[in-house]
């Protein structure tokens, strides 16, 4: 292949690709961040494996607001260990019962061998949609929900998009490469 040839491969390949994982990175970005506001939730990673098989550490899982009443034995829900406490739990329901405060649910992590202690309305934050698998382990690793990365990925394809620059300086056109290469490739020689 000549070295042109190979060149043209090459990037175009290398486009391909980060193209692809832009794309990717955006998808999850949507999967995990506005389906669920969308739908009145959020997304939120596993941590701990007390759902396992069903959730592992590391897993992505979308949530979504319902009304404590709508909730049945064997949904799994995202609830406060304390009320008021920002420390989440997302554990399957096991049991439905009343007292004077209303609904009280008995939850328990499907890889535990104990139930949690009563859990009331008011600590009820939503009810599990869907996961993604293990794509929290690298949003941990750039930092967040992967807004960062898609980013970084956005303003590189760009900056691979734009046209190079000559060694005087001047950017050259797709035109002007191939109406030089052409004027060389047509001399005589001597």
């Amino acid at each position: 292949m000549a070295p042109r040839a190979e060149h043209g491969f090459w990037r175009t390949f290398s486009s391909v690709l980060l193209a692809s994982v832009l794309l990717l990175v955006i998808g999850l970005a949507i999967v995990l961040q506005v389906v669920p506001r969308v739908l009145g939730g959020t997304s939120l990673t596993v941590l701990t494996g007390s759902m396992q098989p069903t959730l592992n550490p590391g897993d992505v899982i979308a949530i979504r607001s319902i009304p404590v009443e709508d909730v049945r034995i064997g949904d799994i829900v995202t609830y406060q260990a304390e009320s008021n406490d920002p420390a989440l739990i997302t554990h399957r329901v096991t049991g439905l019962g009343f007292n004077a405060d209303g609904i009280v649910l008995t939850m328990q992590g499907d890889a535990n061998g104990a139930a949690d202690p009563p859990v009331v309305a008011e600590q009820v934050r939503g009810v599990y949609m869907y996961r993604v698998p293990l794509i929290g382990h690298v949003f941990a690793l750039v930092g967040g929900n992967g807004t960062p990365l898609v980013t970084v990925l956005g303003v590189a394809r760009l900056g691979y998009a734009l046209p190079p620059r000559s060694p005087a300086g001047r950017r050259e056109t797709r035109a002007g490469r191939g109406a030089s290469h052409r004027c060389d490739a047509g001399r005589r020689q001597a």
